[in-house]
């Protein structure tokens, strides 16, 4: 669940017309360090603010949400330990 201080960033990149990216875990196998509901927003620059997931799992949600940016399409995205990384456009 996206908490007060990140409604407020995601208020502050919007009104600057800055382009972001809301990333949301909808799903987790264990072990892991996140839990579903957890979000991030991932900034242009590649900057990402909350929590979405350890090392390995922020380097492919930074990766694919840079993409989401640059083409303006939504994805969902499956992070797979030791395995490629699985998307679904909508």
């Amino acid at each position: 669940m996206i908490g007060d201080a990140l409604t407020r960033r995601a208020q502050e990149l919007a009104a600057a017309r800055a382009p972001f990216v809301l990333a949301t875990v909808v799903r987790v196998e264990r072990p892991a360090s996140v839990e579903p509901g957890n979000v991030g927003l991932v900034q242009a620059d590649g900057t990402i603010d909350g929590f979405i997931g350890g090392h390995c799992a922020q380097h492919s949600v930074r990766v694919h949400a840079l993409e989401a940016i640059q083409s303006g399409t939504p994805l969902l995205l499956r992070v797979v330990p030791d395995g490629p990384d699985e998307i679904v456009r909508e």
